[in-house]
């Protein structure tokens, strides 16, 4: 039935939307929010995502010096 579905859609696959598309259920509330909306492309709400969590890491290292 998955394999139909996947069919059906065409340009995705059960692999390609494990690994790219299951994943964004991960990101960040506000940036999650903003691609329900439609707001946002999926692939620059990764890079938004990845780019807070890179800003959280620095701010945190540099409170513990």
């Amino acid at each position: 039935m998955v394999e139909k579905i996947f069919s059906v859609i065409g340009r995705l696959t059960p692999d390609s939307f494990r690994s790219h598309r299951l994943p964004l259920l991960n990101l960040p509330k506000d940036v999650l929010e903003t691609l329900r909306q439609g707001q946002l492309e999926y692939t620059k709400a990764r890079i938004i995502a990845q780019l807070k969590r890179q800003d959280l890491a620095t701010s945190t290292s540099s409170e513990n010096y």
